[in-house]
């Protein structure tokens, strides 16, 4: 469905109010989680999609994404930081924020913050896909390790490797409704990622530099085509990614 720019802006606009919140939170809140976790469900709740306010099951999705923030926050990203000096869970909380906003259902949602268990966990895969079991049930669970596994990088890769796996990955998923929702995920994750530029450093032989551009490219050549394919499948909400990705672009090359 074709879109204003004044509905667009205003889209784009609450989106980043919330990933602001969501940041602002963890960084207050980083040492007391039993009061950052309600916060963060809240500023879900209060987005433009209220999936968690309107639907016959809003308390039941509540109480998911508590266990996903949860599992996050004291178990696969405990005492992990993001290059910036946030914790990590802040990417991951954003991450599924940005699904919520593109009105995606629940457990896609859920997928959004999980994304990083298995990557960032490489040693621990069989144990987080049990807690994954245990926390949303055999079904659920198996759904979102699903949606996460595409999206999870091969350790044994080059960095440019790992990214042509990660969109080779995604579009050799059969079912469509999978492939649209795992699709979603990976721009979610950059959009996300574009807010911690700055904070990246030099790592495994490449400058801050040459890892930023690296980003960029791979969201010229890999992420903005998946952008469209989220755009333009009708599995989600009204906000358009592939202006609002092109305009992150934009916007970091002129500073």
């Amino acid at each position: 469905m074709d879109i204003s720019q004044d509905q667009q802006t205003n889209l784009v606009q609450t989106l980043e109010a919330g990933l602001d919140d969501i940041e602002e939170i963890v960084r207050k809140e980083a040492e007391r989680p039993e009061v950052l976790i309600p916060e963060v469900i809240q500023v879900y709740a209060e987005s433009g999609n209220l999936f968690l306010e309107n639907a016959a099951n809003s308390e039941e999705n509540r109480a998911k994404l508590k266990t996903a923030l949860e599992m996050n926050y004291h178990e696969f990203h405990e005492g992990q930081e993001r290059d910036n000096g946030d914790l990590y869970v802040v990417h991951t909380f954003q991450t599924g924020f940005v699904l919520s906003e593109l009105e995606a259902d629940i457990l896609t949602t859920l997928s959004g913050i999980k994304h990083d268990s298995f990557e960032e966990n490489p040693n621990r895969i069989l144990e987080v896909y049990l807690r994954m079991m245990e926390g949303f049930g055999h079904e659920e669970g198996t759904t979102i390790a699903t949606n996460i596994r595409p999206v999870s990088s091969n350790p044994d890769l080059d960095t440019g490797d790992k990214k042509l796996d990660i969109v080779n990955r995604i579009y050799d998923i059969q079912d469509d409704r999978v492939r649209y929702n795992v699709s979603a995920i990976r721009v979610s994750d950059r959009i996300s990622n574009f807010r911690t530029l700055n904070g990246m450093k030099a790592k495994k032989g490449r400058t801050k530099e040459q890892r930023i551009q690296g980003v960029i490219d791979d969201t010229i050549d890999n992420v903005l085509p998946l952008a469209e394919i989220v755009d333009n499948c009708g599995q989600f909400g009204t906000l358009k990614l592939v202006p609002y990705l092109q305009d992150l672009i934009t916007n970091y090359q002129q500073k």
